[in-house]
């Protein structure tokens, strides 16, 4: 990786996001307002298209020839489906009993450590 790409990926890390994962859109005021981040839907709109970080790092890539946009989708693609395969899988899954609910989970400090 050269040491451009390397300071645009630490720069697209380091940019700020407006979301804070709670994507509802209500009508206020005539505007569609997302209430987790309280912007427009135009504003989420020229956020992911200018400035988000995963956007902007791959553009990057892609101009200076490290990944091609074939090499892109393909990831992209490969990320959805795993999602949705693990979507499906939650899904069929049978809920655990509620015995178990804190096994694995605790350090030992609560003192619910089986």
């Amino acid at each position: 990786m050269t040491s451009a790409t390397s300071q645009d990926m630490a720069e697209a890390v380091e940019s700020k996001s407006p979301c804070v994962n709670v994507c509802q859109l209500e009508n206020r005021m005539h505007d569609m307002i997302c209430i987790g981040c309280l912007r427009t839907q135009e504003e989420i709109a020229d956020w992911r298209s200018h400035r988000d970080p995963i956007d902007r790092f791959s553009a990057k890539l892609i101009s200076e020839g490290a990944l091609t946009q074939a090499d892109y989708e393909a990831m992209i693609n490969s990320v959805a489906k795993e999602i949705e395969e693990a979507v499906d899988f939650a899904e069929k899954s049978p809920l655990p009993d509620v015995s178990t609910i804190l096994d694995g989970v605790d350090s030992g400090l609560l003192g619910a450590r089986k």
